[in-house]
């Protein structure tokens, strides 16, 4: 209801989306990470790969700011899955 009273109102965390057992991605207006049942991670900077051709997270020298970006929106990742 927030949002319905008040578009512009502001928004805390990233919102979730579930698909199946254990495979979650989480968006904030900048980032979308994605983590598998395999535990397999992929992070995108939507900034500037809103197709999200480039995973952040995969590489030879991965950057270690992107890891910082997944791990502190892998927070938001649900505790208990049915």
């Amino acid at each position: 209801m927030p949002f319905l009273r008040d578009p512009g109102a502001t928004w805390e965390r990233p919102a979730l989306t579930t698909h199946g057992r254990l495979n979650h991605s989480l968006r904030t207006k900048r980032w979308r990470y994605i983590r598998y049942s395999d535990d397999t991670e992929e992070l995108y900077d939507h900034d500037n790969d809103e197709l999200e051709w480039d995973n952040l997270l995969w590489g030879e020298n991965p950057n270690p700011e992107h890891r910082q970006v997944a791990d502190e929106l892998a927070k938001w990742l649900p505790k208990v899955n049915y």
